[in-house]
């Protein structure tokens, strides 16, 4: 088949690529240790970064974007400067930005601070070293406080959770989510 070479070589690198973001998220703890520390998130935000960059700067043209022109121009028309924002609005946007960040920020460290005196609630009426894995579990599930984060202040206080009984409620956690999800697309197709 003709150009075989370069579907198998753009698979290739495809394939390379994905397995490379896998072992990413697998030295985070998997999925749920990478959506913890937002990383996903973070890597949509750094490559949207990047190519609004490239975008904005010109180096990256999009036909209908921000040009108008192929950049070798048009036997008919002759291409002229592309409209670019003015520092007023390339400002406004980032104090957007900005802001978002900032409210981001403290919404979590909201929740930490709720997550920490409810933990420091649970730790004072705890009876043993091993808190139960339904108390952590509703930290996270309820609060969304990290996990790890409660291990690690329960480590420095020579504690732990029950961590099978917390892997089992996250599954039925799980099991019941994607019941609902399905419900609802019968729902949708009936």
């Amino acid at each position: 088949m003709q150009g075989s070479f370069v579907i198998e070589e753009l698979t290739d690198l495809v394939e390379e690529a994905v397995l490379l973001e896998f072992d990413q998220i697998t030295e985070r703890g998997g999925v749920l240790g990478a959506m913890e520390t937002m990383y996903q998130r973070s890597r949509i935000q750094e490559e949207s970064l990047h190519y609004e960059t490239l975008k904005h700067s010109g180096e990256y043209e999009i036909i209908g974007v921000n040009t108008f022109l192929n950049s070798k121009g048009s036997p008919t028309v002759l291409p002229q400067e592309v409209i670019r924002p003015t520092e007023t609005e390339k400002q406004y946007q980032i104090d957007v930005i900005e802001n978002v960040i900032k409210k981001e920020e403290e919404s979590f460290l909201r929740t930490l601070d709720k997550g920490i005196v409810k933990l420091d609630e649970i730790i004072s009426k705890n009876k043993t070293d091993t808190i139960s894995g339904s108390n952590t579990f509703e930290l996270y599930d309820t609060f969304g406080f990290p996990v790890d984060l409660t291990a690690l202040i329960l480590r420095e206080k020579n504690m732990n959770y029950d961590a099978n009984q917390f892997d089992s409620l996250m599954q039925e956690q799980k099991n019941r989510s994607k019941a609902a999800v399905n419900n609802q697309n019968q729902e949708w197709i009936s």
